[in-house]
């Protein structure tokens, strides 16, 4: 019984022992391991190429961090390594990776897009030298390969690609629309004049030259500017051509040029061409349809001065003494009158600002008379005071011009009205020029000082003609009827009239 009582205790006791829960402790285990240590961020952990881009440290010494995804792991290399492999950090390297691609990429774009705009600035350059200098575009076909191998060590003389061709479309249509808009900018904000001449080219058409003269403020200068190379008329339209190159035709095509920019007609004050008909005639010219649009014209002393002397009769017998009144009628508009009349006019120095006038004696004309009664006008006395030392510089400047250009004490010119038809037949005038010699000595050329006989037959032909015209009911009414016109018409009727069949002022010539 007992044998079988301790078989059966033997059989339900388990031999297994029951596991019991053991506390970690630091050290070694009661079993004699080693327990799991955190490990250290590692700075040369980001020297590794794969994880170069993305890894870093934190404050956390046992902590390492993804700089795409934005989060914070255990500093261990297996788990860096484990993260690395992540579908999540992948598509976030793709994309960064492509991001920076694409900067790269942008970077040499601009970097090439920078030496292109460098090479155009250049080739724009050497265009415009071109223009400046009148020098023929056929040069750039030799000039651009020898820039490349002159400046062999220049990316942009290797770049440079300009020939004639290319030159010549740069300077039409870079160069020339940009100072075109830049001119039509200043004019839109300037008073100005215009000033043209129509000519014909090789081409036989017929074209109008337009230049524009103004101050302008950034410089602090008057500048005359090319505006325009406009056609007279349409060669294609036969009407065009029929008409020619008419007054109608010349304005109105100026005038295009002008509106087509959005430049007021109001701020031109000032027109200036030859003295022919169509352009400086009182009626139907170029000029009279600019008064109609501009009545506010400048310098009418000047334009009609030279009107006068653009005619086509024989007016240089009047140069000497129209240039004295001219200049006299400047010289009194702001210089003291007891000055001018006691100076010799070679003599008299507008610049000399002890002799000018104050600034409400000056002479400006009518309507600065009217404004100068106007109380809202002398109540801005500091633009009242500018605009008389304009005036004043103005006028003394034109008058130091006029002496630079002509010479009152000119020997043959100041003996010219001599031979000027009213003069010719006057015999109160020969009281005070009795001979032709005093003018025949300054023209050896024409009549040798040496032959007296020609200076004596010459001189009794001058003394003769007040007689002759006295005498004579014939050549009187000739000459008095050519007086009007020229002298050479008063010389051609003298010829006839005179003496049938002599030439009395040929010097022999028969």
């Amino acid at each position: 019984m007992e044998g079988s009582d301790s078989t059966d205790t033997m059989e339900e006791t388990p031999i297994t022992p029951r596991k019991r829960k053991v506390k970690a402790r630091a050290g070694p285990t009661a079993s004699g391991s080693q327990s799991h240590r955190q490990q250290r961020y590692r700075q040369e952990w980001e020297r590794n190429p794969a994880f170069k881009p993305w890894l870093t440290g934190t404050q956390d010494q046992h902590k390492a961090k993804c700089l795409f995804c934005n989060i914070t792991m255990v500093a261990e290399l297996t788990v860096i390594k484990n993260h690395a492999k992540g579908k999540k950090h992948c598509s976030h390297l793709k994309v960064v990776t492509d991001k920076r691609a694409t900067t790269v990429t942008t970077f040499f774009e601009k970097s090439n897009k920078q030496m292109d705009e460098r090479v155009a600035s250049a080739e724009i350059k050497i265009a415009g030298v071109l223009a400046a200098h009148n020098v023929s575009f056929n040069v750039m076909d030799h000039l651009s390969e020898v820039l490349k191998d002159a400046f062999n060590d220049s990316k942009i003389a290797q770049e440079f690609t300009l020939k004639r061709t290319k030159a010549t479309a740069v300077v039409r249509n870079v160069i020339s629309k940009s100072y075109k808009e830049e001119l039509a900018n200043k004019l839109r904000k300037t008073m100005f004049s215009v000033l043209t001449d129509e000519s014909t080219d090789i081409g036989s058409i017929k074209t109008s030259c337009v230049v524009v003269r103004f101050f302008d403020s950034d410089i602090n200068c008057v500048e005359s500017k090319f505006w325009e190379l406009c056609e007279v008329y349409n060669v294609d339209n036969p009407e065009d051509v029929r008409m020619g190159a008419t007054a109608k035709n010349l304005y109105e095509r100026m005038i295009e040029t002008f509106k087509s920019h959005e430049i007021p007609l109001t701020n031109i004050i000032g027109f200036g061409a030859d003295g022919c008909s169509v352009m400086m005639g009182a009626h139907n010219s170029v000029s009279s349809r600019f008064r109609n649009e501009c009545p506010e014209w400048a310098l009418p002393k000047f334009t009609s001065f030279n009107t006068y002397f653009q005619s086509d009769k024989t007016v240089i017998t009047e140069l000497h003494e129209k240039v004295i009144i001219l200049f006299k009628d400047l010289v009194l508009s702001f210089m003291e009158r007891d000055y001018i009349n006691k100076t010799e006019f070679s003599l008299i120095d507008p610049g000399r600002r002890d002799k000018h006038l104050r600034d409400t004696e000056m002479y400006l004309g009518v309507k600065v008379l009217q404004a100068l009664n106007d109380s809202s006008i002398t109540a801005r006395k500091p633009e009242l005071q500018e605009f008389f030392q304009r005036c004043r510089n103005f006028l003394s400047v034109a008058c130091c011009e006029i002496k630079k250009r002509y010479d009152f004490k000119d020997p043959v010119i100041s003996k010219l009205n001599t031979l000027a038809p009213s003069n010719a037949i006057s015999g109160e005038f020969r009281k005070i020029v009795p001979s032709l010699v005093p003018l025949a000595t300054e023209l050896p050329l024409l009549v040798s000082p040496e032959d007296t006989a020609l200076l004596q037959r010459l001189d009794d032909q001058w003394r003769m003609l007040p007689l002759q015209c006295d005498s004579s009911g014939v050549a009187l009414a000739a000459v008095r009827a050519a007086i009007p016109a020229s002298t050479n018409v008063l010389v051609e009727a003298l010829q006839v009239e005179w003496r049938p069949g002599s030439r009395p002022f040929c010097h022999g010539r028969q």
